[in-house]
């Protein structure tokens, strides 16, 4: 049985991809506007595309972290645990810093979280703690998957 993905809301700058459940819902969408455009009037066509291009942008651009047991999708980067070689963690900054194999670094940002708050030190404190609870749930599952790796506090 497969473990279901940890998801958070993570202004990471990539679009989402689509789930299989959805490419599937806007392939039935198109496919029932042509046919209405066939049977009922042609001004469905134009409807159909003007519907299903906007569903599309939506579906897409949700920015989301998923964190499973063994590894973390964030937009097209996967990240396994067991290829991270040294963690870096400045609290104070807000940063996580995962080393992988080949020098390449994917970083947690406490900024790019988003908050519903709308003063700046509530907007702060929500911030900090999503990154602390997040970064608190990667380090414990590298630490379970890759017990030999490197966790290192930066200033």
């Amino acid at each position: 049985m497969a473990t279901p993905l940890a998801a958070y809301k993570y202004k990471h700058g990539e679009g989402g991809g689509l789930s299989r459940t959805q490419g599937w819902s806007l392939l039935g969408a198109c496919t029932g506007f042509l046919l209405l455009a066939v049977v009922v009037h042609p001004i469905m066509l134009l409807l159909g595309a003007l519907v299903v291009g906007i569903a599309f942008f939506v579906l897409r651009g949700r920015q989301m972290l998923k964190v499973g047991p063994r590894y973390l999708t964030c937009g097209t980067q996967v990240v396994y645990f067991l290829q991270v070689t040294r963690v870096e963690i400045s609290h104070h900054r807000g940063v996580l810093h995962l080393h992988l194999p080949g020098g390449l670094v994917w970083r947690l940002e406490k900024a790019l979280f988003p908050t519903n708050a709308r003063k700046a030190d509530k907007i702060a404190i929500n911030k900090g703690k999503k990154f602390k609870a997040i970064s608190e749930k990667i380090l414990a599952k590298i630490q379970r998957v890759n017990p030999g790796v490197e966790i290192r506090e930066i200033a």
